[in-house]
């Protein structure tokens, strides 16, 4: 991923390309960042929907009080191109790369040198999606293929994607 800015922008590129025109960012822990503090406080009550404004979550806090960001899997999580990631092929596992516990704190050694390892003796965190808990992480080899998972930085309206 090239770490936390190569992640970034891979969301910020894939965004513009599907003509979203707000900026996205990895959801993903790092050394210096825990997930639970990428969304602006004035945004942290806000509902989290997918891109069709579907309730995922009651608000972007409501995920990180430590019972794994519980969600109904019947809900889909999209990508840019609109394909369901629980669904779709594209996406073989269907893990999304966290590096943090299940509050959105980051985890020393657990996000792949920084999110710059490929290596398969090396680990971060990972949640299967098909558990239905976002933050469930699980130690995973850094040469695993998962979903990168991107939020809304600057909502346009009164909703986090």
């Amino acid at each position: 991923m090239s770490g936390i800015s190569g992640a970034d922008h891979v969301c910020y590129r894939e965004a513009k390309a599907a003509g979203w025109r707000t900026t996205f960012i990895a959801f993903l822990a790092s050394r210096l960042q825990n997930i639970d503090s990428l969304v602006h406080n004035r945004a942290i009550r806000l509902p989290v929907v997918n891109a069709k404004n579907e309730l995922l979550f009651e608000s972007w806090i409501s995920m990180f009080n430590g019972s794994g960001a519980a969600f109904n899997v019947q809900v889909p999580i999209y990508s840019f191109s609109g394909q369901d990631v629980l669904t779709n092929s594209t996406w073989l596992q269907k893990n999304v790369w966290l590096g943090s516990d299940s509050r959105g704190v980051r985890l020393g050694h657990s996000f792949c040198r920084s999110w710059t390892s490929d290596r398969p003796h090396q680990f971060g965190t990972a949640s299967s999606l098909l558990r239905g808990r976002l933050l469930d992480g699980q130690r995973q080899p850094c040469s695993s293929r998962f979903v990168l998972l991107c939020v809304e930085l600057t909502p346009d309206t009164d909703l986090v994607k």
